[in-house]
């Protein structure tokens, strides 16, 4: 582990790529983000000027260790990142390093083609790394690995030579070792190293589809056409830097199937799985059943967790893909009828939204693994083996035997269809007895890959977890042979050194390790779910889904900026260094925290997306509060929004409401508090919802025939947009409820955003008091996705007395989360009327990423899908970029539109004027508003508008 980090903004940069996704932590050099080729070429002249290291990095999602290192870092993945040619004709495609495989296929799918290897990081996992990586994914038992599917690349090496690596024939080849340049010496030089090793060659590398250790010389022996590309997938960046790619393209099958088997026992399953791979098929996923149970429990992936039968001990995912639908469905239909001996359950999915699901449910196995709480993680590192398929229930009962021996639980996802099980132990690597055990079961799994003829790395490569065992692996003559090509192409040894030779041990470098030690803060927030702050930062695992950028919430700063400073991954690094006393003894004081947690929009996204559930949202306002940060004067103003609306709503808004549209004034509050002139401040209402409330006939008691509810009265319903309250009163009066309108106090959202948490703990902890008091067990609803997420989520957590939190939490949920629910159950009924509904409505959903957080967003759409004849989209757009203040403040409000901009605005703009947009945040809607012109509903109005 490192010691320390310089301190500032700058020096903190580095730092925040010391880690990946690995268990490792190496600080780099510097980190340096070149615009194109040119600025690679000079910073490899500048590095090697000044003797320094070198390491190309793209997403940093490597489990192994290979993207970090004490090097100059070039982040090829912010700019390098342009789709170069594409030439339909001949079936390629050529690319800068930096583009990401999912953002290639998106632009790739509208033609018919794809390129194939889909790593389950395929979202934010850069083509420079996959090729480096010689990456794989779930089909790789149809399409291979990345190797398969490179044709040609321009390499740079540490001397500043470029190289246009490609196919050469025997004569082109024999041309090119006849050159009296460096380009000869380097072919005489590879074929005077393999060509000895032949016969060694074919004896040592394993015989399965995933390989990934050492350097592809088995590419390279006996073969024609003659390809020096294939020799850098999977080098790990130890033999030079990617400038472009030139990749095969693949044809999309048309039409799929899947068969989702259940199996009463693991072995059960993975004996399956040579079946499987004998009868055809493009993928056969396995998930053991304590992430299934897993899956069950966890609120995002409940529902998709029904459509299993039973509890299984494990389940296969396998697909059939093809051009002909009748052939498809007759081939799924065919495994699973061969599947009846070891499977107690095997339905077939064909339908292309059962067949989504059920992906969804493969996809989250990471996620659900990783998700646990407490110091003990699942560790990768003997967990990337890959066996022949027919050998794979016996290596895998040999490994849990092991783990066993040593006590250590385990869980397991991985593809049954190549012999390549994600084996996980968990281990609490802050204890230096726990780190020499995890070192014995490394080197007993290793014999276990060599007795079966495995391979020791099958996709994730060798990094720093796995190099060690080259050597032995390999054998003495095919290592040296290593050492030879890594001579030819980096003769002073500066490329990502330590990589897959001279490998440090395995135990070095540890992000925790037994000299780890956490200061101890006090916090306002308990943390009680992860055990503490420092537990809730380290939940982040550098995994860098925050990176992804075509769909959901996180991270809309680093969707925006591309930066990695701006991702989550990086603010939760920045945190554990600051926490844990790397950045010196001011802890989160220390300088560069606030400018690294300064563009986080607070949105939740993280806590919904993120695979560990990291919720970065809480933590900044720790942060705020520890560094005192609420203390300025616009925090408080936002601090104390509640109090400043209660003055300005009723028969004086209309003279506030023209006064705050005075440029002026704007003026003055932008230099006075930083309110961004340009940006329009919320209107307040001419009537409170509660004085509205109060003057209204009472219910006639004949008309609550479905129950009673609470209706949280916010700060927005009260002062601002009073017309949605009264529309949620009706709506829910109409479904037969009774309704109270709850005017206690305010959410705290305000002060949680802001960081004064001593304010927001004291007034939540009376705001709970009063809640726990009204109506036993009725419902608390809420019509703003922000409050409920302080009522349900924060403020249990930040007030002391956690029974009182957890009942009120217990209580609360979002009007139509509630609506949909009661409907669903046959409890209450809406009365549409048929000439509201009689031409059919398209309603577009934008999502508050609160509201994604506490149940997905998905029961918006339901209620919405109950009026007749409607049409319900989902806009897909992520963040709308206002959240809360953010997009109010002066420094802020710029980046805010460029969010907006990225994905938002373009999908209003191309939606028909009829089309009613829906959004049910307060800052949604003022978004939408201010930079579209389209006028946003809540769903309460929508719902009451047809009934």
């Amino acid at each position: 582990m490192t010691n320390s980090f310089a301190a500032g903004l700058n020096g903190l940069r580095p730092s925040l790529y010391s880690t990946d996704a690995s268990m490792y932590q190496l600080a780099p050099l510097a980190v340096i983000t070149p615009r194109d080729r040119k600025e690679v070429l000079s910073a490899l002249a500048n590095a090697r000027q000044l003797n320094q290291p070198v390491l190309a990095r793209g997403a940093g999602t490597s489990l192994t260790g290979q993207s970090i290192g004490e090097a100059v870092i070039l982040d090829i993945s912010r700019y390098l990142n342009r789709i170069i040619e594409l030439n339909l004709d001949e079936g390629w495609v050529r690319v800068e390093p930096g583009v990401v495989c999912a953002e290639l296929n998106a632009y790739l799918a509208p033609y018919g083609v794809h390129f194939a290897p889909d790593p389950a990081t395929l979202d934010r996992a850069c083509i420079g790394g996959m090729i480096a990586n010689n990456a794989a994914g779930m089909r790789s038992v149809r399409y291979g690995m990345t190797i398969n599917h490179v044709i040609a690349l321009d390499l740079a090496l540490a001397g500043g030579e470029v190289l246009s690596l490609g196919a050469l024939q025997p004569d082109q080849l024999k041309a090119k070792r006849a050159q009296l340049d460096y380009e000869g010496d380097l072919y005489r030089g590879v074929m005077n190293a393999i060509t000895p090793l032949a016969s060694e060659i074919h004896e040592r590398y394993p015989k399965v589809i995933r390989r990934s250790g050492g350097y592809a010389l088995d590419a390279l022996v006996d073969a024609q056409p003659f390809n020096l590309a294939k020799l850098i997938c999977g080098s790990e960046g130890t033999l030079g830097v990617i400038l472009e790619a030139t990749l095969k393209l693949t044809p999309i099958p048309l039409h799929s199937a899947l068969c989702l088997a259940h199996f009463s026992t693991l072995d059960a399953a993975l004996r399956a799985a040579a079946l499987v791979v004998e009868a055809g098929c493009s993928a056969a996923e396995l998930i053991d059943g304590v992430i299934v149970e897993q899956a069950r429990q966890h609120p995002l992936t409940r529902e998709i967790a029904a459509l299993l039968d039973g509890a299984p001990a494990a389940i296969q995912v396998i697909e059939v893909q093809g051009d002909d639908p009748a052939l498809v469905e007759e081939h799924i239909h065919n495994i699973a009828m061969a599947l009846q001996p070891y499977a107690y359950s095997a339905p077939v999915f064909t339908e292309p939204d059962a067949i989504r699901r059920v992906w969804e449910l493969r996809r989250s196995a990471l996620g659900l693994m990783t998700t646990v709480l407490g110091p003990r993680k699942p560790v990768p590192y003997i967990e990337d083996s890959a066996v022949p398929p027919d050998q794979l229930a016996n290596y895998v009962a040999d490994v849990l035997a092991v783990c066993a021996s040593y006590g250590q639980p385990v869980s397991m996802f991985g593809h049954a269809s190549v012999g390549l099980i994600h084996i996980r132990p968990l281990h609490d690597l802050h204890q230096l007895a726990v780190i020499e055990r995890l070192k014995q079961i490394q080197a007993e799994v290793f014999q276990l890959v060599l007795k079966y003829g495995g391979s020791w790395s099958g996709e994730h490569g060798d990094g720093i977890v796995r190099g060690g065992y080259n050597q032995r692996f390999f054998g003495d003559a095919i290592y040296e042979g290593f050492r030879s090509i890594k001579q030819l192409f980096d003769p002073e040894g500066r490329m990502n050194p330590g990589k897959v030779l001279d490998t440090p041990p395995v135990d070095a470098n540890l992000r925790y390790g037994s000299a780890y030690q956490p200061q101890v803060i006090d916090t306002a927030f308990h943390y009680r779910i992860a055990g503490g702050m420092m537990a809730a930062v380290e939940q982040c695992t550098g995994v860098a889904s925050c990176r992804k950028t075509l769909a959901g919430v996180m991270c809309p700063s680093y969707m925006a900026s591309r930066d990695e400073l701006q991702s989550t991954r990086a603010r939760a690094n920045a945190l554990r260094l600051a926490l844990s006393g790397q950045l010196g003894p001011e802890g989160l004081a220390a300088e560069g925290i606030q400018e690294v947690m300064d563009l986080c929009l607070g949105c939740k996204g993280c806590k919904g997306e993120c695979p560990n559930s990291v919720d970065m949202t809480r933590l900044k306002a720790e942060v705020l509060h520890q560094q005192g940060l609420y203390r300025r004067s616009r925090s408080r103003f936002f601090t104390h929004q509640a109090a400043l609306a209660a003055i300005a709503v009723g028969p004086q808004a209309k003279l506030v409401n023209a006064l705050l549209g005075y440029q002026p004034l704007r003026h003055f509050l932008q230099g006075s508090l930083g309110l961004a002139a340009d940006r329009p401040l919320p209107r307040f209402a001419n009537q409170r919802l509660s004085a509205w409330f109060a003057k209204r006939p009472p219910q006639a008691l004949s008309g609550i025939t479905s129950g009673r509810v609470l209706l949280f009265n916010d700060t927005y319903l009260e002062h601002y947009q009073p017309q949605i309250g009264i529309a949620a009163i009706e709506l829910l009066e109409a479904a037969g409820y009774g309704v109270e309108l709850v005017s206690v106090g305010d959410s705290q959202r305000g002060a949680i955003s802001q960081g004064d948490l001593d304010r927001a703990k004291r007034m939540g902890t009376e705001l709970f008091k009063r809640l726990d008091q009204l109506a036993d067990g009725a419902p608390i609803l809420v019509c703003e996705p922000s409050c409920a997420s302080a009522l349900a989520d924060d403020l249990p957590d930040l007030i002391d007395d956690e029974a009182l939190g957890q009942r009120v939490a217990g209580r609360v949920q979002m009007l139509d989360h509630f609506l949909e629910q009661q409907l669903s159950a046959g409890l209450c009924s809406l009365p549409f009327r048929a000439e509201a509904t009689a031409d059919g409505t398209v309603f577009l959903v934008h999502g508050h990423c609160h509201q994604k957080t506490l149940d997905g967003g998905r029961f918006t759409h339901r209620l919405l899908g109950r009026i007749p004849r409607s049409v319900v989209l989902d806009s897909e757009s992520g963040c709308c970029g206002m959240a809360g203040a953010f997009g109010y403040e002066t420094e802020h409000a710029d980046f805010s539109r460029q969010i907006a901009a990225q994905r938002l605005l373009p999908i209003l703009a191309k939606a028909p004027a009829s089309t009613w947009v829906v959004a049910n945040g307060f800052s949604c809607r003022h978004q939408i508003s201010d930079l579209s012109g389209r006028r946003p509903l809540h769903v309460a109005e929508v719902m009451r508008s047809f009934i």
